[in-house]
């Protein structure tokens, strides 16, 4: 755990030269362009969100996310957008969710953040070949990590893409991805949410550009 928080502070140093971040969420493999989008969540949402399944409400500056039994599906939000480089941090709180997916979906889903009480990790969509006549393709797992996250409590999330690269910091562990078919263009980032009562506040979504340092950061974590 000392050497993961000795890099972190590093790359959160570096990083925060370019823009105003708290430092638990602070990106590296992008710096933020312009103003972000920061929805207060005090009022239902707005013509920006699409809710495809299960139930978003905001209550008193938080979402709540909650998947709906008869869809058969996990809770699922969109923002339809076109997706290049972007930075997207905010807050969250498990609460009796089992799963909380952050993703980028292009004509299908291109890769994901997928975080649970004992495990985070960065995932690319591909469609696996030669499947099965009822087989669903599934996520490739890319860089993983083994946490301890309560489900009551709050905890700071960065997700970065650009290009065929992928950043998350999560709880403090910064995690990174490369992958081909990560740089798929990309229609839409989304949340979604399996069980009941997750939490997401504080959320600020920004268009971005390449961090100049990055090539220099990226050999200072692993996988």
């Amino acid at each position: 755990m000392k050497m993961f928080s000795s890099i972190a502070a590093l790359l959160i140093t570096a990083a925060c030269a370019f823009a105003v971040l708290t430092t638990a969420t602070a990106p590296v493999l992008n710096v933020p362009v312009g103003e972000p989008f920061a929805p207060d969540f005090a009022k239902p949402l707005g013509q920006e969100w699409q809710v495809v399944k299960g139930t978003w409400t905001p209550v008193d500056g938080e979402l709540r996310g909650d998947e709906v039994a008869a869809d058969k599906h996990s809770a699922v939000l969109w923002q339809p957008r076109k997706v290049e480089s972007l930075i997207l941090t905010c807050e969250f709180r498990l609460g009796g969710a089992s799963t909380l997916y952050v993703g980028f979906d292009g004509a299908k889903h291109v890769g994901r953040l997928v975080i649970r009480t004992n495990s985070v990790g960065l995932y690319e969509d591909a469609p696996d070949q030669n499947l099965k006549p009822g087989e669903k393709s599934k996520s490739h797992p890319l860089a993983t990590y083994a946490p301890k996250l309560k489900p009551d409590e709050w905890y700071p999330l960065t997700l970065e893409i650009r290009g065929d690269e992928m950043a998350a910091l999560v709880a403090g562990i910064q995690l990174k991805a490369q992958h081909p078919f990560l740089a798929s263009p990309k229609a839409r980032w989304w949340f979604a949410v399996g069980g009941k009562d997750l939490r997401i506040r504080n959320l600020k979504v920004w268009d971005a550009k390449a961090n100049p340092d990055w090539p220099n950061l990226k050999g200072q974590f692993g996988k």
